[in-house]
């Protein structure tokens, strides 16, 4: 102990000026924006690319799930593409095209890195700002949703998970089109809930959760999950309903981000509602 306490006290100049140094570079970063963001992309690189050799070795080891995973996506596309085919054929009839997906298009991206286990979960994936991709994009696994883009550097984007606090996925039943939201508990990274369903719909266990494509995020019929149970009291308007998540948030290897050339449109539009005059008497008349 005494040789210790002696060699900090005869090394004690140096420590002082290490931490000063990071006192200064933690100060430096923190307020010069430039040299912040230079930081972050810089170090989100080094991050990412840790991230990516570590999941290169976990992949070579996972690769018989990863093959039978593919198996059973290319069934799913094969039964997509024939279903389109009739789809397709009834829109020649109609005279129709499908707008909506040609506003839409998808980035395939790899997961470098996945949690699960904290209160606030994160995706790192790598494809980012080359890629054209930001902040509020979609992202979805061949099984369902998964999160929404929190931020991006020039090769990787960090994503808010579904199993996160602040997300929020608007959410529809597929056999009664009612509308409500999704969001996780918090604890079981496999369970979340499904709210805002009101008492007069007909909900039944295993009616299949989708995303409503009322939101600027995600299109319509995205796989969010299965109701597993229903529950409500005698004096509340709205079910509980707790749902089994489509995605399988501890094998994410594969995802795919929702790049929507009208998303910017949207989010400038109903922002700029917003501020209208109309809005702002709006709430002072509710006050």
């Amino acid at each position: 102990m005494y040789k210790l306490l002696q060699f900090i006290f005869n090394h004690s100049r140096t420590f002082l000026f290490v931490l000063l140094e990071v006192v200064c570079l933690v100060v430096f970063f923190t307020f010069n924006n430039f040299q912040g963001a230079t930081y972050f992309n810089t170090s989100n690189q080094l991050v990412g690319s840790v991230y990516a050799v570590k999941r290169e070795a976990e992949d070579y080891i996972e690769l018989k799930y990863q093959n039978e995973r593919l198996a059973d996506e290319n069934a799913y596309l094969r039964y997509q593409l024939n279903k389109r085919v009739v789809i397709d054929e009834q829109l020649v009839l109609n005279h129709l095209r499908p707008a909506t997906l040609e506003n839409i298009h998808f980035v395939a991206a790899k997961v470098v890195n996945n949690t699960n286990t904290m209160v606030n979960n994160y995706i790192t994936i790598n494809k980012g700002k080359k890629d054209s991709l930001e902040a509020g994009m979609g992202v979805f696994s061949p099984m369902g949703a998964v999160g929404v883009v929190k931020k991006c550097s020039e090769n990787y984007c960090l994503v808010n998970s579904l199993l996160h606090s602040s997300i929020y996925i608007s959410s529809k039943l597929k056999s009664k089109d009612a509308l409500g939201s999704v969001r996780w508990e918090g604890d079981n990274p496999t369970k979340g809930l499904f709210l805002y369903i009101p008492r007069h719909i007909e909900v039944k266990k295993g009616d299949t959760v989708l995303t409503s494509g009322q939101s600027n995020t995600f299109p319509e019929g995205v796989h969010v999950g299965y109701v597993e149970t229903i529950d409500i009291k005698p004096d509340e308007t709205f079910y509980r309903i707790n749902i089994r998540f489509a995605a399988d948030f501890s094998r994410l290897n594969y995802v795919y981000v929702v790049k929507s050339r009208l998303k910017l449109e949207l989010d400038t539009l109903q922002k700029n509602n917003v501020t209208e005059p109309e809005a702002v008497t709006s709430k002072i008349i509710n006050k």
